[in-house]
């Protein structure tokens, strides 16, 4: 990868990072359709001190899944090359959230791309995730 390209790269995922931080919590007119269902949304502030809608299930445990079956981080809905941002660019973002994603999970969880990946035996959750309004 050239140096500006490695630029380009750098400078979009800030841009993209940053913009996430700073803005308003998404109304629900402008829901991507990503969930199928929104009703249990609810504000929270994120450890950076933005705000952000998150759900999650009261039944939640962390610690009853040894395996995040994981293959990558979806652009949703799928955002579309064009003279400002080219393909190469919207690849490369995917893959360097991917990986990140991918590398925290694996801090606790054995991460596999695939079920049939995941070990006899282990404890697997099936992860589905999406930067979405890209």
């Amino acid at each position: 990868m050239n140096l500006s390209r490695k630029l380009l790269v750098g400078a979009t995922l800030a841009s993209l990072l940053l913009g996430g931080c700073t803005s308003k919590v998404t109304e629900k007119e402008q829901y991507s359709g990503f969930l199928s269902n929104y009703n249990n949304l609810q504000e929270v502030e994120t450890p950076s001190g933005g705000t952000t809608m998150r759900w999650v299930s009261p039944s939640w445990n962390p610690n009853a899944y040894d395996t995040v079956v994981f293959n990558k981080l979806e652009l949703y809905p799928a955002p579309k090359p064009d003279e400002r941002v080219n393909q190469q660019t919207l690849t490369d973002i995917q893959n360097y959230m991917t990986n990140k994603a991918k590398a925290t999970l694996g801090q606790k969880y054995r991460v596999v791309t695939n079920t049939s990946s995941a070990p006899a035996g282990s404890r697997p959750l099936i992860m589905r995730a999406a930067i979405t309004g890209v």
